[in-house]
């Protein structure tokens, strides 16, 4: 990580980086400024939750992003059901880590990429991502099932034993680490993912004290008050 990054991380600004594929220089950036945040609000112990969470938000919006150009050089159209359902199992066969990273670097020429912004305090944390590429409506509803159900559980073991017969898809890896986070008495309900114009978002948020306010939760009373 680059002197000038710890030195704004130091000042309290947002860091915002541009990712086009997950390559392991990119990893590596994306850990040192977590790292470096953490540890700057002595908050160091919440790292292997958190980076997990942001691990599989960021691996959602490659995937998306792959599978954008994959539909694209195929020539099938990714919102249409039957076009959809045979392509997507094509995708799953033929698409390895390796094949994942060329496509994301040939949505470069796309201006497809992934938006990662990081606004800290001392009293918590916000992790954004902004996904050029938007996630398909039926993806979206998967992952906010599977997140729903993962909020009603307090530890992996329970959740594991009530759904040992759906342990693959968009979404459970979110659920898994959601739950490690709820272990560290951070309220999984602060995660939340959506699209808009365009553009997927993903917003977690890590509060560190009880002065933090989450935009949830600022939304809601901004809500009564108008009310």
């Amino acid at each position: 990580m680059n002197t000038s990054i710890e030195t704004a991380i130091a000042k309290g600004r947002r860091i915002v980086i541009i990712v086009y594929s997950f390559q392991p220089k990119t990893e590596k950036l994306i850990r040192s400024i977590l790292e470096s945040i953490l540890k700057q609000y002595d908050k160091a112990y919440l790292y292997d939750s958190v980076y997990s969470v942001l691990f599989e938000a960021i691996m959602n919006c490659v995937k998306a992003n792959a599978k954008r150009v994959f539909f694209e050089e195929k020539k099938l159209n990714i919102k249409d059901a039957e076009d959809y359902s045979y392509g997507i199992r094509v995708f799953k066969e033929e698409i390895g880590n390796r094949n994942l990273r060329e496509l994301c670097e040939k949505g470069r020429e796309k201006n497809i990429y992934i938006k990662i912004v990081y606004t800290h305090k001392q009293n918590g944390l916000k992790i954004e991502l902004f996904n050029t590429a938007e996630i398909l409506k039926q993806e979206e509803r998967r992952i906010r099932a599977k997140l729903s159900i993962g909020q009603r559980y307090e530890n992996l073991f329970d959740f594991y034993n009530d759904n040992s017969d759906s342990t693959e898809g968009e979404g459970l890896g979110l659920v898994l680490s959601l739950l490690m986070l709820k272990g560290e008495g951070v309220d999984p309900s602060d995660f939340r993912i959506g699209s808009k114009n365009g553009v997927t978002k993903t917003r977690i948020e890590i509060p560190f004290d009880e002065h933090y306010k989450t935009e949830r939760s600022t939304y809601a009373m901004d809500l009564n008050q108008s009310n």
